[in-house]
C-alpha cells in the first residue's frame, strides 16, 4: 500500500471513531468505560453495561471467565476506588496488584530441591513410597526431587517411570529402610500361565539420573526361582550404601550406566545380570547358595560390562560359586583388586555349557586376593590383566560415555 493511501485509511478510521463517540450519550459512555473488561492487570468493572438501553455483546457482559483466567495466572483484581471529583476526568480509575503464585526467587540463587517425606506412621506427607513418587511429574538437574524415606518395611511395588528424572530416594539406615515385594517367575498370572522373570521386580527404575542411598531393595519370595529385587533401565543411576537382597536374579541391570558404592548384594544364581555397563566400588558380594555371581549379556560393541573394584566376595558355609557365566556371547566382567574368599571356585568362570562362548566372552581379573584368588587354576579363556592395561580401566573411562558422566563429580 502506498503512503498516501495509508494516510487516507488512518484519517477515515479516526473519523469513524470520533463519530461513534459523539453518538454515545454521556451516561452510557461513562457506564461503558466503567464496565468494559480491561486488559490484563488493569482492573474490572461491575454490573451489566448497556448502550442506549441495548445489552452489550455477551463477550462484554460477563467478565467472570476473564477473572478466573487472571486468577489462575496469579493476579488479584484491585479494589475499585471512589469516583473522581466532578470535572477531574471521565474515565474510570482502577488500581491492581499482581501476586505471583509462588514467592519470588532471587535469580542468582539456586532453586531448592523438592523435598517429600514418607513415613509409615503418618508423620510424613505419604505412607507409601509409590504415592510419593507419583506426586511429582519430574525433577531437574537444578531442582531434584528428594524423597526421604523413614525407617520401615514398605511392602509395595515401586516403579519410577521414564519421565521422572532426577529423583533421589534417601533412607536413614539401609538395614531399617526396606522396599520389598515377593513376586517370582513361577507364580501364575491372570492368563493362567507363569508370570516369567521380567514381571517379578520389586522395584523398577526406568528413569535416568536417579540416585538411591541407605535403602534395602528386596525380593522376599525366597529360593523359588527367578525373583528380582530390582530392575534398572535408566542411565546415570547411582546407588550408595544400599542393600540388594534376593536369591536368583537379584539385580537386573538391563541397560544404561550405573554406579554402586559401598553396597551389599546377596543371592546365589546369576544374581547380578544384564547388558548394562556398571561399576561396583567397595561392594560386598555375598553368596547364599552354590551358583554364579554374574550373568552378563554385554553387547559386542560395548567395551565394558560389569567392573568390580576393591570389592569383597563371601558366602555361606559349604557354598561354592563361579565369578560368572556368559548369558550372551560377548559377556564382559572384570574384577579389580577384589578380595575373594574360598567360596570362589578355583576355575573362576563357567561357559554356560556352551563352549563356543569361550571364544567371545570377555572375563578378566587383576590383583585378586584371598583363598579364592587361585589365578593359576583359572580357565584358560579368562585373562589376568597387567598394570598397564588396568590404567585404562577407570570410572570415567568405563562410565563416561558420550556425555562424559562422572558419578563422583559434585
Amino acid at each position: 500500500m502506498k503512503p498516501r493511501q495509508t494516510r487516507k485509511l488512518i484519517a477515515a478510521s479516526l473519523l469513524i471513531v470520533i463519530a461513534a463517540s459523539a453518538a454515545l450519550s454521556r451516561p452510557a459512555s461513562r457506564g461503558l468505560a466503567d464496565r468494559l473488561p480491561l486488559p490484563l492487570g488493569e482492573g474490572w468493572g461491575e454490573g451489566l453495561p448497556t448502550e442506549a438501553g441495548r445489552p452489550l455483546p455477551s463477550c462484554f457482559q460477563d467478565p467472570l471467565p476473564w477473572v478466573e483466567k487472571l486468577k489462575s495466572l496469579g493476579a488479584q483484581p484491585g479494589a475499585h476506588p471512589a469516583p473522581l471529583p466532578k470535572g477531574e476526568g471521565d474515565s474510570a480509575q482502577f488500581n491492581y496488584k499482581f501476586v505471583p503464585p509462588h514467592p519470588r526467587r532471587d535469580p542468582k540463587k539456586a532453586p531448592e530441591p523438592i523435598d517429600i517425606v514418607v513415613a509409615l506412621d503418618g508423620t510424613g506427607q505419604f505412607k507409601s513410597v509409590q504415592d510419593a513418587i507419583m506426586s511429582v511429574p519430574s525433577g531437574s538437574h537444578a531442582q531434584p526431587v528428594v524423597i526421604h524415606i523413614k525407617p520401615g518395611v514398605y511392602k509395595e511395588l515401586i516403579y519410577i517411570q521414564r519421565e521422572k528424572r532426577f529423583f533421589h530416594l534417601l533412607g536413614e539406615d539401609a538395614e531399617k529402610t526396606i522396599l520389598t515385594f515377593d513376586f517370582h517367575a513361577n507364580m501364575i498370572g491372570p492368563n493362567g500361565k507363569p508370570i516369567t522373570t521380567f514381571r517379578t521386580p520389586s522395584t523398577v527404575i526406568d528413569a535416568d539420573d536417579v540416585t538411591a542411598e541407605n535403602i534395602t531393595f528386596e525380593n522376599s519370595a525366597g529360593p523359588v526361582g527367578q525373583a528380582l529385587a530390582i530392575r534398572v533401565d535408566g542411565d546415570r543411576v547411582v546407588f550408595r550404601h544400599c542393600r540388594f537382597l534376593g536369591w536368583q536374579d537379584t539385580v537386573l541391570l538391563n541397560r544404561g550406566r550405573q554406579y554402586f558404592e559401598d553396597c551389599y548384594i546377596a543371592g546365589h544364581v546369576d544374581f547380578i545380570f544384564g547388558a548394562a555397563t556398571a561399576w561396583f566400588e567397595r561392594c560386598h558380594i555375598h553368596c547364599r547358595k552354590t551358583g554364579y555371581i554374574t550373568a552378563a549379556s554385554t553387547y559386542d560393541y560395548e567395551p565394558f560390562g560389569f567392573v568390580f573394584s576393591h570389592c569383597q566376595i563371601t558366602g555361606e558355609a559349604e557354598v561354592k560359586t563361579y565369578l560368572g557365566r556368559p548369558w550372551r556371547d560377548f559377556a564382559n566382567v572384570t574384577y579389580l583388586n577384589t578380595e575373594m574368599s574360598s567360596v570362589v571356585r578355583p576355575e573362576g568362570w563357567q561357559n554356560w555349557n556352551l563352549p563356543e562362548r569361550e571364544k567371545t566372552a570377555r572375563y578378566a581379573e587383576f590383583n585378586s586376593t584371598g583363598p579364592g584368588a587361585n589365578t593359576t587354576a583359572r580357565v584358560s579363556w579368562s585373562h589376568q590383566l597387567m598394570k598397564s592395561q588396568v590404567k585404562t580401566i577407570t570410572i570415567t573411562k568405563v562410565l563416561g560415555g558420550a556425555d562424559g558422566w562422572n558419578p563422583l563429580a559434585k
